[in-house]
């Protein structure tokens, strides 16, 4: 059985107070894959489903009183990432990595 995590978070909860955004914008994590020679980087769907493996390296968890006996539960953790596996799909029958190179 698979479970979905949402790792969105408003920007008021991130900064911990009010502050002058609508409720509306969500921040996301981000997962920066750099200078790669592969191909299959360009040909990665704008937007879509993946698959991820990795192996977590770090994890850090802590609790605090929040004042009305309720605890603040918060934890943060570091992926080595292996692959990502996504279902191929072309625009206008060209991969990124065609319109990139002009073919």
């Amino acid at each position: 059985m698979s479970k979905t995590i949402d790792l969105g978070r408003s920007f008021r909860e991130e900064m911990g107070n009010p502050v002058p955004v609508s409720d509306d914008d969500i921040h996301y994590p981000e997962l920066h894959i750099g200078e790669r020679e592969e191909e299959a980087l360009l040909d990665l769907p704008d937007k879509g489903t993946a698959t991820i493996k990795f192996k977590v390296i770090r994890r850090h968890h802590s609790e605090e009183a929040n004042g009305d006996k309720k605890k603040r539960r918060t934890c943060s953790i570091t992926l080595e990432v292996h692959s990502i596996e996504v279902e191929s799909k072309k625009k206008n029958g060209k991969t990124h990595w065609e319109m990139f190179n002009g073919k």
